[in-house]
Parts: structure tokens; sequence; C-alpha cells
């Protein structure tokens, strides 16, 4: 996770919380931390102490979306999480907002949980079409100058996306626009395997 001049690499592992399997660990296990390999629940995850446990015990080291006021409970979890609030998720109305409103959003929430030791990141969008780049660039800007120690989070649409999804008509200018105008500091997508026939895409890209 990088900024201009360096190859960024991450690898996120995102499951589904109706598909985890609680299983006691008889011994504490050595375990990557999010910012060598994030594995993380989808969704949101409410700041209850013994679903954030479980769900460490099961190996994850993030507790996926949390609202910046139960970030304790989930520090005390031994956890990390991505930020998610309605006023900083990047939807259609959000996206059209001017310079001046974005800055003072991202503000309000980076003055309370940027300082966290819960913090990996902040949520910002799933599966947005290319037209939403723009607006994704100026918010992750803001982020980035209130808060670089931490992410943006934007999860992509997989490689089986059809081109009224991305806006675009093929999945390599669909991630292409994304690094060249989003910057990200890594990529995250989708793909339902299990769901699908399509193959796997791989991305092995500097992202400068």
């Amino acid at each position: 996770m990088s900024r201009p001049g360096a190859t960024a690499a991450a690898c996120i592992l995102v499951l589904s919380v109706g598909e985890i399997i609680a299983a006691e660990a008889p011994n504490e296990v050595p375990r990557l931390t999010p910012e060598e390999f994030a594995i993380l629940p989808w969704g949101h995850t409410p700041g209850d102490p013994d679903a954030l446990r479980e769900l460490r015990e099961c190996g994850f080291n993030l507790a996926g979306f949390v609202a910046a006021d139960q970030l304790d409970a989930v520090a005390a979890a031994g956890l990390k999480c991505i930020v998610s609030t309605p006023d900083t998720h990047v939807g259609d109305d959000a996206a059209g907002l001017d310079e001046a409103e974005v800055q003072k959003r991202v503000a309000t929430l980076t003055a309370k949980a940027a300082g966290h030791a819960a913090v990996f990141g902040y949520y910002l969008r799933d599966e947005p079409g290319a037209g939403l780049y723009p607006a994704l660039a100026r918010w992750c800007a803001a982020f980035r100058q209130a808060d670089p120690k931490h992410v943006s989070y934007i999860n992509l649409f997989p490689n089986y996306a059809s081109s009224g999804q991305m806006g675009v008509p093929t999945y390599e200018e669909y991630l292409e626009s994304f690094v060249t105008t989003v910057k990200p500091a890594f990529l995250s997508y989708d793909h339902y395997a299990s769901d699908s026939a399509s193959s796997f895409f791989c991305v092995r890209k500097p992202l400068s």
C-alpha cells in the first residue's frame, strides 16, 4: 500500500459472514496483520464483543465495516476495521457534493477515527461504475490529506461484470481507468468463483 513511485501489492480475502464456522483454537498461533494480508467478513459488523471475539478466533484480522462509535470494541477484540459511516459512503448523491462538503465530512470522521488503534481504513464505495471515478478520486484525495496513515477502501466489479455495469467496454479499461484516475493504494474486487464458471483474473501492476 504505497504512494507514487513505489509498488503496491496487497491481497484482500473477503468471506460472507453467513459462511463463517467458528472454531475454538487451543493455542494462539502467529497471524498476519491486515497490512500484510487483510482478511475480513463482508458487510457491516456490529460492535458486539462476543461476535468480534469469534471473528478473531476464526482467523480474521479485520472486523469488516464498523461504525465509528464501535472502534473501542474492535480494538478490545484484537482486531482492526474499515470505518463506515453514511456521511462518507460515496453513493450517487455524495458523488455530486462540492469540494467544501467533501472536505468537511472527511474532516469530521478523521477527527474521531484517525488516531484510533482499531482503524485500518475508510469505506467509500462498493462496485462503482467508471463514471464515478472522478468523484471517488476527490474523496480519496481528501482522506489521504486528512489521514495519510490509513487507506480508502473501494471494492470493484469482478472481471465478468457487463460493460453496462462497468461503464466502459472492457475490464482492462475499467481497471486502468480506476488506477489512473483514483490512484488507489491497492485493488480490491469481487469474484464469486463458486457461483460462476468464469475464470479468475489476476492483477499484478505497480500502482504509481
